[in-house]
């Protein structure tokens, strides 16, 4: 199948250089010929001004979407804040122990009587 195009591909090329050189082109098909193929590159400018706008409105976006993520983004020192399990206590209950922790119990005991 790909043979059968190449070759007509070529022979179309063959074709239309025999065409121009034998028969020539009067100067309105010339003149005509010369206006499509500037109207061709006003789209082919056109569309790649296009695709450069939506490129550049994608890119923006994105930017965008990058920076609301940023700040939604978790805490990462380990404060639940509202979320903690223990937020309604009132003072948190340490445990067992000698030291500091035997002080704020009997200072957490004596406030509450």
């Amino acid at each position: 199948m790909y043979k059968l195009i190449t070759i007509l591909v070529a022979a179309i090329r063959i074709f239309l250089f025999l065409k121009t050189v034998f028969f020539g082109r009067s100067k309105a098909v010339k003149l005509a010929a010369s206006d499509f193929r500037k109207q061709i590159d006003y789209l082919a400018w056109l569309i790649l001004l296009a695709i450069g706008c939506g490129i550049v409105y994608s890119v923006r976006e994105y930017r965008q979407y990058l920076r609301g993520r940023k700040s939604n983004r978790r805490d990462r020192t380990g404060w639940l804040g509202m979320k903690d399990s223990n937020w309604r206590m009132s003072v948190s209950k340490p445990a067992k122990g000698n030291g500091a922790h035997s002080i704020v119990e009997e200072y957490v005991s004596r406030c509450a009587v």
